[in-house]
């Protein structure tokens, strides 16, 4: 599960700006990646990869966060689970603060 809950959390907020989450399975089976989205309630796009994103994006170890802001700049990778706290950090520093 790792970062599942605090990234399906974050991304049901309420945000400043519009912010789109889309989880990359790395999974070797398409359908058991479906499965663990399902199971997990992910509430945004799972898209599989062959590891042709993971290598493009120089993902080494999982999970990974990455975040991309408007302009398409990659703001901040995360090599692992990043608490709550430090993933709303991130998104209010691309303009997407959390709206309560």
């Amino acid at each position: 599960e790792g970062a599942a809950p605090t990234l399906a959390a974050a991304s049901r907020a309420r945000r400043a700006r519009e912010v789109r989450f889309v989880g990359v399975s790395v999974d070797d089976d398409p359908f058991l990646a479906a499965v663990a989205a399902h199971r997990w309630s992910i509430p945004y796009d799972v898209a599989f990869d062959d590891a042709g994103a993971a290598d493009a994006w120089q993902v080494d170890r999982l999970p990974a966060v990455i975040v991309v802001d408007a302009a398409g700049s990659v703001r901040h990778v995360g090599r692992s689970a990043p608490t709550a706290a430090e993933l709303e950090r991130w998104l209010a520093e691309v303009g997407a603060p959390r709206i309560d």
